[in-house]
């Protein structure tokens, strides 16, 4: 909100003034794996600044995705709008207006031994909000928000269960609807006295769902139907953070964060953060924080989200879930070609909650848990439009919930994990990588039973014309078609090409 008229900017030519511009494009794509039918996708953007009468900045987006899988029932059609508005009415204030409309279509192909050919779900979503940013003086600006979304959500699940009738089993269909509003608000003040930056500021989120189902007997044709469940909530975060710039080498940063969820019982918690980052000599910087987070349940949000430039992993939670972070990064530029980062995170969390791939209502989770994660990169510019990257990422976590046997790690997190890759950028505008991937041992389940690891080997083009009007790009993931798993039964995509062309007006 500092900045609306970043809303948009222009592809085909790169600018560093702010000008106004109007540019349009089109783009259509193809996906196609192994042993499917040919899959699409298209696109429409629309995009703009105006200085004319009112500072404007505009983007609009469509996409519709079709893809297809070689598996009977997995698909994910994809349709949706989204639009961002930003605007300067004063030379004080900024207001910035955003919304996402679209629906998705979902088939759940179930895992390989339990094929599930006829469980879907159906998801229709809206978000809006505006936001307001009022410079009082140069490092004194108030802001605030309020945002809403709402959620419709229809699943269809086939599975066998006792009929009293028969006195046995019989195929059943449940079906589910269920719809979620949240409505959020809050406000912010940041404050600059000499060396240090204030931020503080209140939100607060309401939100209230209905719930009904009924369950279909085939044999019968009997249907009960339940009546409706209703539920509400509210939440609140206060929060304060102060960042101190010692000297050009030497930051601060620390902060609260008071969390409040009334739901089925009164939740609360402090969440403090402390980091510091120090650079002990030129083009090399140190930082290291500790941090708690709760996971609350709307993610708009005027708080900091990183401490000293750094967040821990990004986990998904229950609302009211936490995690408590320790992390240490080393950052170095060695020379003008290459480039270094090491960090170590220590993690413990509470409420991990993880959707199984193509497997509807199946999920894996842990009360309790911890990861310990260690990441290395490296980037190095050969030359002759020649570069070079690569990462290792170890990793070992523990899946502590209570019940659960001794020594098995989180579900889905691998042992380790590697990437390196080279990459050609041509005087003539096109582009050529070529990567590897490889992924350790992981808990294809909560139980601990472990995936085989495995590598991938990816190649990429991609092409851009002198004006910019005319852009292509061509993708071959998985090009020896290996066999691998992203969860117990369920099997990943094999060879699949990807290509687009995108005209620019």
């Amino acid at each position: 909100m500092l900045d609306p008229m970043a809303v948009s900017s222009e592809a085909k030519r790169n600018s560093l003034e702010g000008r106004s511009f109007f540019e349009a494009s089109l783009t259509g794509g193809v996906m196609w794996e192994k042993d499917g039918d040919l899959g699409w996708n298209d696109q429409l953007q629309l995009q703009g600044t105006s200085y004319a009468a009112l500072p404007i900045s505009y983007y609009l987006q469509a996409d519709m995705v079709r893809p297809d899988s070689p598996r009977e029932n997995d698909r994910d059609d994809i349709e949706a709008v989204n639009a961002q508005i930003g605007i300067r009415p004063t030379l004080e204030d900024n207001v910035f207006l955003f919304a996402n409309v679209g629906q998705t279509e979902r088939g759940y192909p179930g895992a390989d031994w339990n094929p599930t050919p006829y469980d879907i779900s159906e998801n229709r979503f809206t978000n809006v909000g505006i936001g307001w940013a009022h410079t009082v003086s140069d490092r004194n600006v108030i802001e605030a928000f309020v945002a809403g979304n709402d959620v419709h959500e229809h699943t269809e699940f086939d599975f066998v269960g006792y009929d009293p009738i028969l006195d046995g089993d019989a195929l059943m269909q449940l079906k589910e609807n269920t719809r979620q509003r949240t409505f959020t608000a809050g406000v912010s003040h940041l404050l600059g006295i000499d060396a240090v930056t204030l931020r503080y500021g209140i939100e607060g989120s309401v939100w209230s769902g209905d719930y009904d189902y009924s369950v279909y007997t085939f044999w019968s044709g009997d249907e009960y139907r339940s009546p409706r469940f209703e539920s509400s909530g509210r939440s609140a975060r206060l929060y304060g953070d102060a960042l101190w710039e010692i000297d050009q080498s030497l930051q601060v940063q620390g902060g609260l964060f008071y969390n409040w969820v009334e739901d089925n019982s009164d939740y609360h918690r402090v969440d403090p953060r402390i980091g510091i980052a120090w650079a002990p000599v030129d083009n090399h910087w140190l930082r290291a924080y500790y941090r708690e987070d709760t996971s609350l349940d709307s993610s708009y949000t005027l708080a900091p989200i990183s401490t000293v430039g750094l967040a821990p992993l990004d986990l998904p939670l229950v609302t009211t879930g936490h995690s408590k972070t320790a992390a240490l990064r080393w950052d170095a530029e060695w020379n003008e070609r290459f480039f270094t980062a090491a960090e170590y995170q220590h993690q413990t969390l509470e409420g991990l909650s993880l959707r199984v791939p193509d497997v509807l209502y199946t999920r894996f989770g842990a009360s309790e848990g911890r990861i310990d994660r260690l990441n290395i990169s490296a980037n190095y510019w050969i030359g002759g439009g020649f570069g070079a990257y690569g990462s290792l990422t170890l990793m070992e976590s523990k899946n502590s919930s209570p019940g659960k046997p001794s020594g098995i790690g989180l579900p889905m997190v691998p042992e380790q994990m590697a990437q390196v890759g080279i990459t050609y950028v041509d005087p003539n505008r096109w582009t050529a990588t070529v990567g590897q991937t490889f992924v350790g041992k992981r808990a294809g389940t909560d139980s601990g039973l472990e995936l085989d690891p495995f590598s991938l080997t990816n190649i990429g083009f991609s092409w851009k014309s002198l004006e910019g009007h005319l852009e292509t790009s061509l993708q071959l993931l998985n090009v020896f078609d290996r066999d691998f798993q992203v969860a117990y039964g369920v099997a990943g995509p094999g060879r699949t090409l990807l290509g687009s062309i995108r005209a620019r007006f």
